[in-house]
């Protein structure tokens, strides 16, 4: 409740986008989900959606750059689309199916915003308290998004992307905190690797 306060009575938490959508989905992960705050919340966001699919805040565009000639900040989107793909009533939303057609477009791209700005952000699939890497969860992030929005191995950029994800598991049956040379075994990881394996797997 006193969370809840924070929020301007126009819907916004007075945040970055990301960390804006990022408070909604705490509520709803603390079972406020029928509170109409909620929605409320969500439909301020919608309204900033850009014309590409995506979201970026003013902020988080770099020293030099227009934000009218600028793309769309991939993982602030990231963020919002998850939002959106956990709320009923928001999954099948044209909002939802926009922001993901961004992201399939901008696959293994550098984001071109000063949020996880390296190409290598779609290799963290861990999620920390870090102040950037609470965004982060890169390919496997994205896929659990889609998921949620309907999408399967029918698609084949889906399909590109989530056979990708499952060639990174270890010889032991764990997922990596980060796909790469040296991977590190992580807990977290592999639990939702394996939730959203058995997610695509009962589409087919």
């Amino acid at each position: 409740v006193e969370f809840m306060r924070f929020q301007n009575d126009d819907g916004r938490f007075p945040m970055y986008y990301h960390h804006h959508a990022h408070a909604l989905r705490i509520l709803l992960k603390l079972g406020i989900t029928g509170n109409r705050l909620i929605d409320r919340g969500i439909n301020w966001v919608i309204k900033r959606q850009r014309d590409d699919g995506g979201w970026i805040h003013r902020a988080n565009v770099p020293h030099g750059k227009n934000i009218d000639k600028i793309s769309s900040c991939i993982w602030t989107t990231a963020e919002i689309a998850a939002l959106l793909s956990e709320k009923s009533g928001f999954k099948k939303s044209e909002a939802l199916q926009h922001a993901c057609e961004f992201l399939l477009k901008n696959i293994e791209k550098d984001n071109l915003s000063t949020l996880l700005p390296d190409a290598n952000a779609w290799n963290q699939f861990n999620i920390s308290s870090d102040s950037n890497l609470m965004f982060a969860g890169g390919t496997l992030k994205v896929l659990e998004i889609l998921v949620r929005a309907g999408y399967n191995p029918s698609n084949p950029q889906f399909k590109k992307l989530y056979e990708w994800f499952i060639a990174q598991q270890m010889d032991d049956g764990m997922f990596p905190m980060v796909a790469g040379k040296m991977p590190i075994v992580n807990e977290a990881v592999t639990v939702r690797a394996m939730a959203l394996i058995r997610a695509v797997e009962s589409t087919r």
